[in-house]
């Protein structure tokens, strides 16, 4: 028997794989970093207490995870709606009474732990979703309106209040959720050029009133990676962008051996934004390709496991919230190796950070609670085509039994 089965971890074998490498390589890299961590907190802690810390995080988190992915896929289905109202107000409270860290208001404190609450959003909208494509043909667009349009654009807008690219992300998701869910193609067209124009708006309320707040960092960080990616331009040599991309260079193809990181001292966030940046320069490129077909690898089970259900929640509901994983990943990887202006995003299941690894476990478990329905499924179906056909030697020794 799969040792996984006597521990009672249900769901697909290989995702739950690619989650231990994952957790092994976070684990690795923090180790690492935790000279640095203690640096940047002027060592009022020790190297150990983060590593201690950032390993209670992941045990936060693999307890979410075991916990959402023993709960039946109906439940989720049955309170997302729920989900996504506190969502919004806790995006709402955020907003008008959060904590301000870095300049932007992302978190909230409760009995003194800090919650991001654009990444609690980033689930509920999933679901939210998935539930209303499988329940509504969406003939006219006004429905479309008030059930998908009004939902999204609040969280979007509050969301992005808080940060421009948690927000952006967010609409780039929803918008796949909304294709892969097979809404007509006249809605979605439709709900493009909104969220464009919404976009707009926002945009030029940002530059001129100054709300969202976030919109000016935006602008100041796209003008810094293009100053980054100048030759010529001097001062762009002292900016995160480039000392990461000192940092992917000096890694060479096996990297500079755990600990030797010599950009992770002055690359601010080089646990958490430039992460991928500091595993490429200790470990080298074939670690950087080994994490990114990891990612690919997670999407793909995905598909397979979409590919199983017969409902459009649960498919809509695993691919929606992998593409999330994985959209977020391929960013954080953008930056670190200077395809995208720096964005803050972490790289889930390994960048340092709490709320990141306890919402990336609740995703993954509701991943692995849709897996081990569909796989209850096809055992049912199965067993079921074994009764019909049964062999015909079988067949006529019940009717000789039954006629004598």
């Amino acid at each position: 028997m799969n040792i996984l089965n006597k521990i009672h971890f249900y769901g697909d074998r290989i995702i739950w794989r690619i989650i231990i490498i994952l957790f092994l390589i976070s684990v690795l890299i923090v180790f690492a970093s935790a000279d640095s961590l203690a640096a940047d907190d002027q060592y009022r802690h020790g190297a150990y207490w983060y590593l201690i810390r950032h390993l209670k995080f992941f045990a936060a988190g693999f307890i979410t995870l075991y916990i959402f992915h023993r709960i039946p896929i109906s439940i989720y289905k049955k309170f997302a709606a729920s989900m996504l109202i506190v969502s919004i107000g806790l995006l709402l409270y955020t907003a008008l009474f959060g904590m301000e860290i870095n300049g932007a208001k992302r978190w909230i404190s409760i009995f003194g732990i800090s919650l991001q609450t654009a990444d609690v959003a980033k689930i509920s909208i999933v679901l939210y979703l998935a539930g209303v494509l499988e329940d509504n043909a969406f003939e006219r667009f006004k429905d479309v309106i008030k059930k998908i349009i009004l939902p999204i654009g609040t969280v979007f807008i509050l969301t992005f209040a808080g940060g421009t690219s948690m927000g952006l992300l967010l609409g780039v998701i929803c918008m796949s959720i909304l294709f892969i869910g097979g809404l007509k193609l006249k809605h979605l067209l439709k709900i493009f050029g909104l969220a464009i124009a919404g976009l707009a708006l926002l945009i030029v309320m940002g530059l001129t009133v100054k709300w969202p707040p976030r919109v000016s960092t935006m602008f100041t960080r796209t003008e810094t990676y293009v100053g980054a990616n100048n030759a010529g331009n001097t001062a762009s040599k002292f900016t995160q962008e480039y000392r990461a991309k000192i940092a992917v260079a000096s890694g060479g193809i096996v990297g500079q051996g755990p600990g030797n990181s010599t950009q992770r001292y002055l690359i601010k966030y080089s646990y958490s934004d430039f992460v991928f940046a500091m595993i490429i320069e200790e470990y080298g490129l074939v670690a950087g390709i080994i994490i990114l077909f990891a990612y690919m690898a997670l999407l793909y089970r995905a598909a397979v496991i979409a590919k199983k259900c017969t409902r459009i929640f649960s498919s809509v509901t695993v691919l929606g919230l992998m593409l999330m994983i994985v959209f977020q990943a391929m960013v954080n990887m953008g930056v670190s190796v200077g395809i995208f202006p720096v964005t803050g995003q972490t790289l889930p299941f390994i960048s340092v950070g709490g709320t990141s690894i306890v919402c990336m476990g609740a995703a993954f478990g509701i991943i692995l609670s849709v897996s081990r329905a569909a796989n209850v499924q096809q055992v049912s179906e199965q067993k079921s085509n074994d009764e019909k056909y049964i062999p015909n030697d079988a067949n006529e020794k019940t009717v000789e039994y039954n006629e004598q």
